[in-house]
């Protein structure tokens, strides 16, 4: 009788159409840079679980910065959109004013005549100007104005200092000094070590700082073996050729080499009283330590000649 073997098909269960399959979370990651590849702000991490859905908030993230760059456009051009600054922020204080020195009647009157006269009036003004502080007004000018500027650049680069030292974690390049001093310039505040913070403080916020580059460790370079000998000339590798050993003809003195040397003792072969090579140290030796008695001893060739012609005919091929 045959017997039926009946076969069942597996049969993988169906997934209800009202069952949702929960599709899993992925997360897409950049760091915006600047021209020169250095990080701004943040790393910018968009979660979607959908290509459609990363291409939908990619979009919207683009049409924010977008409205965002024309409002400060904008503000820009309307000279909108000034800061928020205390009363109690030190500014720039007024300059000097100078005042004239006591003239003689006669000069006075003859000033006031010229500076009733049109034509008269801007060298009268000068010559006034002159008589009170010892130079033309445009020398003064100048030298008030360079006087004012070498004066504020000591006084920020002396507060600068002062600040970095106070906060080792601010990444102090060329291009952070001058957001935070520009700021400070467009706001017309002083250059001292509170404004610093503050300008320091707004411009992280509004992530105009640059981040300080991530440091890469790089692995050590492995120095050379100290017994390599350089521009060391390569050896040519000693070849021996030896008989494979018979088991049934143990007289044979042909052996694979075993890396014993000459202060062994071995039943095989016969070994000198004085110390001296013979063939079964010969046989014994690896090819490593052969070739080394062929470097250093100039006499180990020789000598091996002399033994191999004593060896036996029968174990010579």
């Amino acid at each position: 009788m045959t017997e039926e073997v009946i076969v069942q098909d597996t049969i993988e269960p169906e997934i209800p159409a009202d069952v949702e399959v929960p599709v899993p979370e992925l997360r897409y990651e950049y760091q915006p840079t600047d021209a020169e590849g250095r990080s701004i702000g943040g790393k910018q991490v968009i979660l979607y679980r959908t290509p459609d859905e990363l291409a939908e908030k990619l979009r919207d993230q683009n049409i924010s910065l977008v409205r965002k760059l024309r409002q400060v456009t904008k503000e820009a051009r309307l000279g909108r959109g000034e800061d928020s600054i205390p009363d109690d922020a030190e500014r720039f204080a007024q300059p000097v004013d100078f005042q004239p020195k006591p003239l003689s009647a006669g000069e006075r009157y003859a000033i006031s005549q010229d500076l009733n006269d049109p034509e008269k009036f801007e060298a009268a003004r000068d010559r006034l100007l002159e008589s009170a502080i010892g130079a033309s007004p445009e020398d003064l000018r100048k030298t008030l104005n360079q006087q004012q500027i070498t004066t504020m650049q000591l006084l920020a680069r002396q507060n600068a200092a002062i600040f970095m030292e106070k906060h080792p974690e601010f990444y102090s390049v060329t291009e952070n000094l001058e957001v935070l001093t520009n700021w400070m310039i467009k706001n017309r505040l002083s250059p001292t070590v509170a404004n610093f913070e503050r300008a320091n403080s707004t411009m992280t916020e509004a992530g105009l700082l640059l981040s300080p580059p991530i440091v890469r460790e790089v692995a050590p370079v492995v120095n050379a073996p100290e017994n390599t000998v350089p521009n060391a000339e390569p050896v040519a590798p000693v070849t021996r050729i030896s008989d494979s050993a018979q088991p049934q003809q143990p007289s044979q003195p042909a052996r694979v080499p075993s890396g014993l040397n000459s202060r062994v003792a071995s039943n095989t072969g016969v070994q000198s009283n004085t110390g001296a090579l013979t063939l079964a140290d010969i046989d014994r030796m690896s090819s490593d330590e052969y070739k080394r008695r062929l470097l250093t001893d100039p006499k180990f060739s020789e000598n091996v000649d002399k033994l191999e012609a004593t060896r036996p005919q029968k174990a010579r091929r």
